[in-house]
């Protein structure tokens, strides 16, 4: 959703230039460039994100168990210093902590 979100965007600002160049219009130029730009880096940040599906423990430096607007997650540190976050822990997160700590993982 996000890469469609950021190609019509991307497209949107294209598009805004485009008529800047018809009017001369400064407005046009500013928002389009603005709003291309921004949405540029947000979809080349997007293409290289990549989700792991697996970590295995050998990988594992440390685990943080945190909570921001009542969401629950866990943050993993990789040995490589990579950092993997684990969203919707909320049904099993007693569960995971007693599972982490029987693999003696530093826990926060």
């Amino acid at each position: 959703m996000q890469v469609a979100s950021s190609a019509l965007w991307i497209f949107f600002g294209v598009m805004q230039v485009w008529r800047y160049t018809k009017t001369g219009d400064q407005f046009l130029l500013w928002t389009g460039l603005l709003i291309g730009a921004g949405h540029l880096v947000r979809f080349i940040i997007t293409m290289f994100r990549t989700p792991k599906a697996e970590v295995y423990f050998s990988e594992i430096e440390k685990a943080a168990f945190k909570s921001r607007n009542g969401n629950k997650f866990l943050d993993l540190k990789l040995r490589s210093g990579l950092k993997r976050r684990i969203r919707s822990i909320e049904p099993v997160s007693e569960e995971l902590k007693g599972f982490l700590a029987e693999k003696q993982l530093p826990i926060r």
